[in-house]
């Protein structure tokens, strides 16, 4: 007999309020949890363990999708990939790359722009206390000069 799949109907994953796992086939299921919220989840085997993958809340994700990414978390593991490790090293690279695009001269810049005014009446001139910031003390790989180079660092 072959497996079912799509056992959850819009209006069932809508009116279910006790909490617990109901599986809509092929690895995907509806968490409602103790406070009755709802979330989407993928479970699958990987190596002879059990393993969870969510998928997002039911608020944010509709029944229709929340299948959809199911299928493609069964694409990847058709093709061998560990779904959950695949997501995880994307969202390592995504914020790899967030961090480089931060540099000493970027986060200076909106400091250094011009004169602004403190509490006090008094004009605060950035420069004046930190001078053109022409060098970075965090090191090397922010765009600025060393002032270290070739010296012994404090």
């Amino acid at each position: 007999m072959a497996r079912m799949v799509e056992k959850l109907s819009p209006t069932k994953v809508q009116r279910v309020t006790k909490r617990g796992l109901y599986g809509d086939g092929a690895g995907l299921w509806l968490h409602v949890g103790p406070t009755g919220s709802k979330s989407w989840v993928y479970r699958f085997m990987l190596d002879g363990a059990a393993r969870e993958m969510g998928l997002g809340p039911l608020h944010t994700i509709g029944l229709a999708e929340a299948r959809r990414l199911a299928a493609e978390c069964r694409r990847q593991r058709l093709a061998g990939v560990d779904p959950l490790a695949a997501r995880k090293q994307a969202t390592a690279a995504r914020r790899a790359k967030a961090a480089k695009a931060i540099t000493c001269r970027n986060s200076a810049e909106p400091l250094l722009s011009g004169v602004f005014r403190t509490n006090r009446s008094e004009v605060f001139d950035p420069s004046r206390f930190f001078g053109d910031l022409g060098w970075c003390r965090f090191g090397v790989g922010c765009g600025l000069p060393d002032p270290f180079r070739g010296r012994a660092r404090p």
